[in-house]
């Protein structure tokens, strides 16, 4: 399948006399789309998955890393994709120590809170492969699908 690069679906603007992409307008899929269960299956996230790796694995080309992002409201990776075990651990441990929670949480209770915050995250949805042409067709020739 011929990649998509996120970028390439940006509408281009000329601002004195220069043409470039519009990155002030974001790329965003209709809620009908979003909405639409039939058009996705889901996958729990492993520890060391990324966006790319799963890109790859469903639609053979890890370039669609930004649909799964998309698809799924993630703004940010680094806080809206689930952490790793170590990262959780990591974290628990330097919120402990920072005294971010003056609960008398031990550094356990905070690892098991913020490791349940974390497995919400790790059921994530992805457009299945059999739509994924018509999708990105739209995408494609729509301003904002």
């Amino acid at each position: 399948m011929a990649s998509t690069d996120y970028f390439s679906l940006f509408k281009e603007v000329v601002i004195n006399d220069t043409q470039l992409k519009d990155i002030f307008k974001r790329i965003t899929i209709k809620d009908k789309y979003l909405t639409e269960t039939s058009l996705y299956s889901y996958h729990r996230i492993s520890d060391g998955q990324t966006p790319d790796s799963l890109a790859r694995l469903y639609y053979d080309d890890s370039y669609l890393y930004w649909l799964i992002l998309i698809v799924n409201e993630m703004q940010d990776y680094f806080y809206d994709w689930p952490l790793t075990e170590n990262e959780l651990r990591l974290l628990a441990q330097k919120e402990y120590e920072d005294g971010i929670y003056d609960t008398g949480e031990s550094v356990d209770d905070v690892y098991v809170r913020l490791s349940e915050e974390n497995d919400e995250k790790r059921l994530i949805k992805y457009i299945r492969p059999d739509y994924l042409k018509d999708i990105l067709f739209e995408l494609n020739n729509l301003a904002d699908i």
